[in-house]
């Protein structure tokens, strides 16, 4: 399993976004949480990425993973849009800078989301990562996974 590295992720502005924090233990999944902006508690869908689901090989990995990216949960949030189930979309930044949707998918925990990242600002980056954990086959790179949307949809 791959640990966290403080590597650029093609976004250097640490002062995008609304500053945030993750409610302690909302981590669902590798691309779903809440984060807490003031009293406000918001469900955020990270942008352009698709983790695979708990019960999917590499699931819980990938949740684990995303916790320990985030340490002690201090993010920058850009909210994209809002999705069908009415969740907040966006991007999170760490305090470095980094994305937290590119590092997802830099590590092979995530893949990118084609569908769903037409609006997203890292879009480059998350295509830019997910060429570099394929090739060092990464993650969800190291067997032939089911995509999670294929996933949702045969097991819905």
């Amino acid at each position: 399993m791959p640990k966290p590295q403080a590597q650029p992720s093609g976004v250097g502005q640490s002062a995008i976004g609304e500053s945030a924090t993750i409610v302690p233990g909302s981590i669902h999944d590798g691309d779903t949480l809440r984060i807490r902006q003031g009293e406000k508690v918001t469900k955020l869908r990270f942008c352009g990425i698709d983790a695979p689901e708990l019960a999917q090989p590499l699931g819980v990995e990938s949740r684990d993973y995303l916790r320990r990216l985030l340490g002690d949960g201090a993010v920058r949030v850009v909210t994209v849009e809002k999705d069908k189930y009415d969740r907040t979309v966006g991007e999170l930044f760490l305090p470095d800078g980094r994305s937290v949707n590119v590092e997802m998918v830099r590590a092979g925990m995530a893949y990118h989301y084609a569908k769903y990242s037409g609006n997203c600002s890292v879009k480059g980056a998350i295509v830019q990562a997910e060429d570099e954990a394929q090739s060092k086959r990464l993650g969800v790179w190291t067997g032939e996974y089911q995509k999670p949307w294929d996933y949702r949809r045969m097991s819905h």
